[in-house]
Order: structure tokens, then sequence, then C-alpha cells
């Protein structure tokens, strides 16, 4: 697979995972570079739930032209598989730059997540919720702020959101999954459950620690919990107080409460939405 579509001439592999694989290429019609995602699966039945995610990527990211979210280009059918092309985006993710710096400076945090906030503002305003908000899916690039990877994107129906999950299986990121999330029970979450995973990234952004067991992101990989229990502290474990995961952290009181408030175990004891988090977090800060 040299050329796409007869438009998008492939570089290189950039990325390699179980349900996809991202290609950087060139589109021979301008010369931009472009970023395409490939759909893969190992038996028939995955190809399919992963070629149905893709499309479904696909309808949210034409649907929303937002500053803050990467920008769609092209999106067709290849095979038995599909192809998503968005934008190229050169810079770090805010997990790369979390890990390189160990934690980010309060107002710079707080500027990344009003970015992620007023994304998510356009994101819950068409009744989708994207359910893997996390450092990896954010990226800094040119000074600019975007939010990535709509794979596990939810797109209501008249019957409620559309499911491709099996019944009883969980997905998403354990590390930073909302509680109702982690249940793998019928579709009780909603948009309250990613201002969770803004919370637990605004968290780490912060501290540089996970919120639950205060791992370093640097040192996580040694000793990473199992996914299980990971999500066993979502449900049942509060997040640590900053003050015991970095006694030396110094950041206005209000926006510790702000943490809080969006790691709150119920959705109803959470923000209610993605304004009024971002509003909250403006008046913590000087």
């Amino acid at each position: 697979m040299d050329k796409l579509f007869g438009r998008y001439k492939l570089v290189r592999q950039v990325w390699d995972g179980a349900m996809s694989s991202v290609y950087e290429a060139r589109d021979q019609c301008d010369g931009a570079r472009v970023a395409i995602k490939y759909a893969k699966g190992g038996e028939a039945s995955h190809l399919r739930n992963n070629v149905l995610r893709l499309e479904r990527e696909a309808v949210a990211l034409w649907r929303l032209r937002h500053p803050c979210i990467v920008r769609m280009i092209d999106a067709r059918r290849h095979g038995d598989s599909y192809c998503l092309v968005v934008e190229y985006l050169e810079g770090m993710t805010i997990a790369e730059k979390i890990y390189h710096d160990s934690h980010l400076p309060y107002a710079v945090a707080v500027k990344v997540m009003l970015s992620v906030l007023s994304a998510l503002n356009a994101v819950h305003g068409l009744g989708l919720v994207h359910r893997d908000i996390k450092a990896e899916n954010v990226m800094l690039s040119n000074g600019r702020i975007k939010l990535l990877d709509f794979g596990l994107v939810t797109m209501p129906t008249r019957k409620g959101p559309r499911r491709i999950t099996e019944p009883m299986v969980t997905v998403g990121t354990p590390s930073c999954m909302a509680p109702e999330a982690c249940e793998a029970v019928a579709l009780r979450w909603d948009a309250r459950a990613d201002l969770y995973g803004c919370g637990h990234m605004l968290y780490e952004m912060l501290t540089g620690r996970h919120a639950f067991g205060g791992e370093a992101r640097r040192n996580a990989s040694a000793r990473s919990p199992s996914p299980q229990i990971l999500l066993m502290q979502q449900v049942h474990m509060p997040p640590l107080l900053f003050a015991d995961a970095v006694p030396e952290l110094r950041i206005p009181e209000g926006l510790e409460r702000v943490v809080m408030r969006a790691l709150e175990k119920r959705p109803e004891d959470r923000f209610q939405s993605a304004a009024e988090m971002s509003r909250a977090l403006l008046d913590a800060v000087p």
C-alpha cells in the first residue's frame, strides 16, 4: 500500500495498535502532510468492529469543526477496511510533555485544560461523548492544543447511544476511566465521564503523578498496577490530596478543589458541563 486512493503517498508508519495503524503520508494534490488511520483486526469480527469505530470517528470529526480538535480531511472504504485522513500534527502529546518536564506550571496546565474543555463543549453540544480523555490524546502542536483520537466516541440515536462494544465489556483507558464506565453495565455514562477524564488529566499535569496511588508518570511503566486494580481504584479509592502526592507543590487552593470535584465518584457530584468546569477553572486562578 504505497499510495492510497490514488492521492495519498505513504511516507512511513508512525504507530501500530491492535485496532488501527497510523501512517504519515503526502497529499499529491497540494503536497500537504497528512496522517492516515487504517482500521485493522486479526479476525473478521474484530475488523468489522474496528471499521465501524473508524466510520463513527469519521462522522464525528466531519461534524466537529473546532480549532482545538484535529481536522478531518477525507475518509473512505479501502477493501474490507476503512481509512480516515486527518491533518498531520507535529509536536508532542501532553503525556510526553509531562514525562519530559515532570509536571506543568499551573498556568500552563489551566491553559491546556481550557482548550480541551472548549473542544468538549462542542463535542457534547452535538450529543457526543469522547470516552477517552487523557494526556496521550491531547497534542501541543505549534503552540496549539488539539484533541485527538475519537475512536471510542459515542453517537446518539433515537434509541440512545449506538453500541459497538459487547455487553459486559469495558473499553477505554483504565487509569483514567470514570467509575460508571468501569462497571461494564449498559450505557450509564454520559458527557460527565469526559469531565472525569479532564480531572484526571489536570491532576497529572499539575503533579506529574496519577491521581490514584500517586505513581509518577516517569516511573509508572516500571510498576504500573494491573488493569483490574486500576479499575477498582477508579470505583473505590479517593484521589490523593496534592499535599500527600507532592508535598512541595504550590498552586492556588481553588485549583485543587476544581480537580477534586471533577474526580467525584458520582456523576451528579461533578461539574455538569464543560462550560461549568471552565468557569470554575477561571475563578480558581489569579
